[in-house]
Order: structure tokens, then sequence, then C-alpha cells
């Protein structure tokens, strides 16, 4: 919020408008709503402190978004604030920045937390898992299992795990799992009981045999030198570069089916 205050002060005062807008929208909607309201659904029993800080963003956020939205502002802010103080939103102080103590640790333990999360989520989309079914996440860390114990409950919340285990010893990996690396923490997936084992080996064979005559006929395409001398060269690019994805998708689905049969 501290760094949204500063980069939208800048830019109105230097006339960028649309920039300025751009980034507070990108706030509001990907940080705002997407990270700080969940974790507060999360922790909203654990931590006064919670309440003012929330309030405080929406406060800021209010003030940030007024000029370009006065009237829908003007209202929320009567809603929120009205019989508090009776001053109107538009005449308001300007939101000014603060100094934050060890901002940047901040900051990378936050970052943190939320690649796990991503990472999670993306384990769950390659093996359809769900979002809503509860899963079994083991987590191995040597240098950040204090930050992740403090912060499990926004980790299980926001991924939807249902046993999470934080440790230092890389053999409590279980067996059938799919696993990430961020950084340095390893994460796993228990498949056991969260992927239907059989199905998913064919789902896996059944992409890998519509991937691999595609390569074949593609790969017969890029020898043709009738095909690259007289193609565009866009198109001969372009081909070449289909390639060179779908050859990087097969690898990493024929990883997932040797995974699955272990």
């Amino acid at each position: 919020m501290n760094d949204v205050v500063k980069d939208i002060t800048d830019d109105i005062e230097v006339f960028r408008f649309s920039q300025a807008g751009e980034k507070l929208r990108d706030f509001t909607w990907n940080e705002l709503a997407d990270w700080y309201l969940e974790v507060y659904k999360i922790q909203i029993n654990n931590n006064d402190k919670n309440n003012e800080l929330l309030n405080y963003i929406l406060n800021t956020i209010l003030k940030l978004w007024h000029p370009f939205m006065p009237f829908v502002t003007e209202a929320i802010w009567s809603s929120m604030y009205g019989e508090k103080n009776k001053d109107m939103l538009m005449v308001q102080k300007w939101p000014c920045e603060i100094v934050i103590r060890d901002r940047n640790f901040a900051i990378l333990h936050f970052e943190i937390i939320q690649d796990i999360v991503v990472s999670i989520r993306s384990l769950r989309a390659d093996y359809t898992i769900e979002p809503s079914k509860k899963i079994t996440v083991v987590i191995v860390t040597k240098n950040n299992q204090e930050l992740l114990e403090h912060n499990s409950d926004s980790i299980k919340g926001l991924a939807h795990i249902e046993n999470l285990e934080i440790s230092l010893d890389e053999k409590i990996k279980p067996k059938n799992s799919a696993g990430v690396v961020v950084k340095d923490i390893s994460i796993y997936i228990d498949l056991a009981g969260a992927v239907d084992m059989q199905k998913e080996q064919k789902r896996l064979q059944k992409e890998i045999d519509k991937i691999e005559p595609y390569l074949y006929n593609l790969k017969k395409k890029l020898n043709d030198n009738n095909f690259v001398d007289h193609a565009p060269e866009v198109i001969v690019v372009a081909e070449k570069q289909k390639y060179t994805d779908m050859t990087k998708k097969l690898t990493a689905l024929q990883i997932e089916l040797h995974k699955l049969k272990k």
C-alpha cells in the first residue's frame, strides 16, 4: 500500500493519469481482493490489529480512487465513516508515505507465502484436483520453517489444505506425491486419495498419444528443405517455436506419468 501511495502520487503530479489508474486497479484487484482480504478472512479472529490494518487500507484506497471515481468513493466513504466523520471524502488530506520498519523483509516473507500458495494451486490444476477438495501437503525447508509455521493457517486456508506438515527432513515426503521447488522450499502434494491414479494415468497417456504424432509430423515438416527454403520466415519461426513448446509439454507429461507409475 505504501508503494502504491508513492507511485500514484508521483504519476498524478506529472499528469500520468492512465498509468496511475492502471497501478491502482492492479493493486485493488490483484493484491487487496486476491490476497489481503482472503488472508483476513482466515485470520479474522486471531488478531484485532488486522481490523485496524484493513480499515487503514480501505481508508487510504478510497482517497486514492477519489479523483478517478468521485461519486462512488464518496458514497462508500459516507457509508463507512459518515457517522464518525462528517467531512466529505473530497476534503480529506491526501495519503502520504509512512516509514515501515523491516519493510523489505516483510515483503519478501509475504512473497514466499504467495509463491507457495500459487505453486500448490498450480499442482492441483496439473493433476485436476478440484479446488474445493482438501488435500495433504508436506513442505520441506531449511531456512523458513518458523515463517511457514507462523503462517500455516493462511497457507492451509488459501490452498485448501486439510493436513499441512512443515519439516526440515526430506524423508517425510509422501510415497505417491507431486512436487515442486520454490526457492529453497520443496512442496509435495500427497496424491493418494486426492487423485484417481488409474484415471489420471489414462488421461496423461491419452495426451501423450495425441502429442507424439503431432510432433512427428511437425519435425518431418521442419526437416523438409522445400518448406524451410520457400515458406515465409515468420511461418518457419512459428513452427519451430511450436515444436519446442510441444516437446517441453510432452517431456513434462511423461515425467508426470512416470511419477504416477512408481
